[in-house]
């Protein structure tokens, strides 16, 4: 059973959603899917050009322990994600997370911008290079424990 995702992306456009099976579905790229001991992996090969379309579908009724997500020169599109542990460590890339879910959440993030919507969390660490992370945060009475370098 999964429970686990690892994703390592590269080049071209990204978008992650929900549908009925783990599943990717690309116009150009060509990827490694496999799964092994109930972790999920999707590798991207990138060609060296950056027109390569790719969604990404995530069941529905999943509950994910954890999500990784490596991309390095990639546009990333994301509208919900729920999972115990979720990381995002990204260079040179851009993107946008709405509806995001989880316990503890880690965004590391090189040359680039990421803009999330966080929904629900415990704990936040943000580690910002040469670009911009931009988090919306619930309001919460009893506040958070974040981390930012």
């Amino acid at each position: 059973m999964i429970d686990k995702v690892k994703l390592k992306l590269s080049g071209g456009f990204y978008e992650i959603t929900y549908g009925d099976d783990f599943s990717v579905k690309s116009d150009c790229e060509n990827h490694l899917v496999y799964e092994e001991k109930g972790i999920w992996y999707v590798i991207s090969d990138h060609d060296g050009g950056k027109d390569g379309n790719s969604t990404i579908l995530i069941p529905r009724d999943i509950q994910l322990h954890s999500f990784i997500l490596e991309g390095t020169d990639i546009a990333l599109k994301c509208d919900l994600l729920k999972a115990d542990t979720v990381y995002f460590d990204l260079k040179n890339s851009a993107g946008e997370i709405r509806n995001l879910y989880g316990q503890k959440i880690g965004i590391s993030m090189g040359k680039g911008e990421i803009r999330a919507n966080i929904k629900e969390l415990h704990a936040l660490k943000i580690d910002c290079g040469y670009g911009t992370v931009n988090a919306e945060l619930p309001s919460d009475t009893t506040g958070y424990n974040i981390t930012s370098n």
